[in-house]
């Protein structure tokens, strides 16, 4: 008798040890303490952005060693009114629809709050699901929205795609913020760099134009001064153009003659040495105190090599360099442009904090 009372001990004993935990499942309530605020979740809420740090630790792959009270709930040390935000847009994400559009991001009281949020979410790894950038292509009477972006997806030019032989085949598309199903912006956080794949083209400037000088016109942007043209044409834009291998700035100059002070476009072109770009070449548009461009990993070429180009007349240069130091401060008043003949993909966003 005591005999099988041992047996059963040893036998219950292996099979606690044996134990298999069941696998994880979407619908799991995970029960968390975020910064000593008790939130409960499902499990699929917190990993629906695939390749995220909290989908991650969220997968069921690390439960086990996560940190955790004694009360068996998971720790997240997390301002717990940012970590909330963050957990009801992830839960409104999931509910939306070709229908209903994308959601807004959360509004702050306080500068400081909206930064932590902004921090949280690119700890988390969530800035690009958060935070949505689209690719705008500017008609007539609206913004279309050609991509959400980054993506591998290629954008073309759609005069280009038709084999158009007019020699207006060039679109300008922005980079901006994206857009709800009214028009509205999802959130207000500014783009600082920005990386593309080029496709097959014909001529194609990526850079920077103020926000000012958009209005809507007929292909593609034009500016208060009735001048056609993108980003590199438009007035106080600078772009690097990847045919020529030039940084092309252009700013609005007074006429010569006194009786006709007439305002016109006026464009100068710094040249840079050794930039070769082809098809399938990475081009990469930082702001940070000025602009900067790279191809395939390589600094081309930046603003500051305006200042030290001797071409040009000295009043154009004294203009030029005034053009890029309204465009560089502040972040908000410039957006990413591409002016294409052809086809590329935006492959990478850098935010402002």
């Amino acid at each position: 008798m005591e005999m099988t009372t041992e047996r059963e001990t040893k036998r219950q004993k292996h099979d606690d040890q044996t134990t298999v935990v069941s696998k994880p499942r979407p619908n799991d309530i995970l029960l968390l303490d975020v910064g000593g605020t008790p939130i409960s979740v499902f499990r699929r809420t917190l990993t629906q952005v695939e390749g995220s740090l909290l989908a991650s630790q969220f997968s069921g792959r690390w439960d086990e060693g996560l940190a955790k009270t004694k009360e068996g709930r998971f720790f997240i040390d997390q301002p717990p009114h940012l970590f909330e935000k963050l957990i009801n847009f992830l839960r409104m994400k999931a509910n939306e629809t070709d229908e209903t559009g994308p959601n807004t991001v959360p509004a702050f009281m306080t500068l400081e709050d909206y930064r932590g949020f902004s921090r949280m979410v690119e700890y988390f790894g969530l800035s690009e699901a958060i935070f949505r950038t689209g690719a705008y292509l500017f008609y007539p009477d609206h913004a279309k929205t050609i991509a959400v972006v980054p993506s591998d997806d290629t954008i073309e030019s759609p005069l280009f795609s038709r084999n158009n032989d007019d020699e207006d085949k060039l679109e300008t598309f922005i980079l901006g913020p994206l857009k709800d199903n009214a028009g509205y912006e999802t959130h207000s956080r500014a783009i600082t760099g920005f990386e593309i794949t080029l496709q097959k083209h014909e001529l194609c400037q990526v850079g920077w134009l103020a926000i000012n000088r958009i209005v809507y016109s007929s292909g593609a942007f034009n500016s208060d001064s009735g001048v056609g043209g993108g980003v590199g044409f438009q007035p106080d834009s600078t772009a690097l153009d990847v045919v020529t291998g030039d940084i092309v700035t252009t700013v609005l100059t007074l006429g010569e003659n006194d009786e006709n002070k007439a305002i016109s476009p006026e464009q100068f072109r710094t040249q840079l040495p050794h930039v070769t770009v082809k098809e399938g070449s990475v081009i990469r548009c930082e702001m940070d105190h000025g602009f900067s461009w790279f191809v395939d990993g390589m600094l081309v070429g930046s603003s500051s090599q305006v200042s030290a180009s001797k071409a040009g007349n000295a009043s154009t240069v004294e203009l030029c360099e005034e053009t890029i130091k309204i465009l560089g401060q502040p972040v908000h008043h410039v957006v990413p442009c591409i002016t294409v003949n052809g086809g590329f993909s935006v492959t990478d966003i850098r935010y402002a904090f």
